[in-house]
């Protein structure tokens, strides 16, 4: 077993040894500034990935489209690309092609999954660790729509390019199987990038010539979601307040998101979420990117965009549809932890039933 990324020292990596590398000296190297910069500007000409500072040995970045129009069934005419920073594991002794993607929750990012990776990379081909925008070492580029399509889209962006550019899969004739494994605030657009990498709707031919293909000459499906896991996970559409419409309130609460995302808030919900008293490593691993310029903007936008989101009866409704017919696009996994405080196990319980229900009626 390997990792795709040669584990020697590289200068330009800020946490070489992912376990105790984590300390807030890192904020005061050129390293760190220079990726705080190239984080918060559009990025779609001369870009230059290797050229990078990595936060991780096994660390990559790309570019996306950033979104998508769900009119026309395709990217906006003039769409952004945005960066996103994902980490990739591979198994040198594992020949199938199944691949595993991890996605993280609100205030996550790819160390959420450090102590998972190394054990879940004995069962696939190659695990792969993405950072949505606003979070990790993605793009903190203000202005972005986080909604749960565009999330969605991102997702999809990477699977298929992550795949094409390793010859393993590139050169396979065979459909490649893909897991997702998503946890808390990623699992509610799970059931859109189920969707859109499995659908066969004839009206979004151009979309998947594009996106779904190894190339847009012919279409030629040649990867799908095949398994889904949700681990302690949001799954329905939350109310929020209509106070969020007025920019007054929204100045209030960009300065309280400030405050959430601080040193002792973190050590507070970290505690809340591990019933204990959380490592100097933990908080740091969690805290260190939420330092990095325009994150909280980004968490305003997503806040923003989610209320919009929210407030569309349309995309409620297609979003609650999605989930009832989950079982039909792939086999679905839900954990569900006994003890936890943060998220709605009546929501929990009703996805439970609902997926139940759906399996005895095949």
């Amino acid at each position: 077993m390997q990792q795709v990324e040669n584990s020697s020292h590289d200068s330009s990596c800020l946490f070489p040894d992912e376990i105790n590398g984590h300390t807030m000296e890192v904020m005061a190297t050129s390293d760190w500034k220079l990726l705080e910069q190239l984080l918060i500007k559009e990025n779609s000409e001369n870009f230059d990935s290797q050229s990078w500072p990595k936060p991780y040995l096994n660390s990559h970045f790309m570019i996306v489209d950033s979104e998508l129009n769900l009119s026309t069934k395709f990217i906006e005419d003039k769409v952004k690309q945005v960066v996103i920073h994902y980490r990739m594991w591979k198994n040198s002794n594992n020949s199938t092609a199944k691949v595993l993607y991890l996605l993280h929750g609100f205030g996550g990012n790819t160390f959420s999954w450090r102590m998972n990776a190394e054990e879940l990379i004995s069962k696939f081909d190659l695990v792969v660790a993405i950072d949505l925008p606003g979070f990790g070492y993605s793009s903190r580029e203000i202005g972005l729509k986080h909604t749960r399509w565009n999330r969605a889209f991102w997702g999809l962006q990477v699977m298929r390019r992550t795949l094409l550019e390793l010859e393993t899969y590139s050169k396979q004739d065979c459909e490649i199987s893909c897991f997702i494994m998503s946890h808390s605030m990623s699992c509610v657009y799970s059931p859109e990038l189920i969707w859109l990498v499995n659908q066969e709707d004839p009206e979004w031919t151009r979309f998947s010539l594009h996106y779904l293909s190894k190339d847009s000459s012919k279409f030629e499906r040649f990867f799908k979601i095949t398994n889904l896991v949700f681990v302690s996970g949001m799954y329905y559409v939350q109310t929020l307040p209509n106070l969020l419409n007025y920019s007054i309130i929204q100045s209030v609460s960009k300065g309280m998101l400030k405050l959430f995302v601080g040193k002792s808030s973190n050590k507070w919900m970290l505690k809340k979420a591990y019933n204990r008293n959380p490592t100097d490593e933990e908080v740091f691993g969690y805290l260190l990117p939420t330092d990095l310029k325009n994150s909280v903007d980004c968490l305003m936008d997503m806040t923003i965009a989610m209320k919009q989101e929210n407030d569309n009866e349309e995309l409620t409704e297609r979003h609650n549809e999605l989930l009832e017919q989950l079982s039909s696009y792939c086999h679905v996994v839900q954990v569900m932890c006994l003890k936890d405080t943060v998220h709605s196990s009546k929501d929990a319980n009703r996805l439970k039933e609902m997926l139940e229900s759906n399996i005895r009626k095949k």
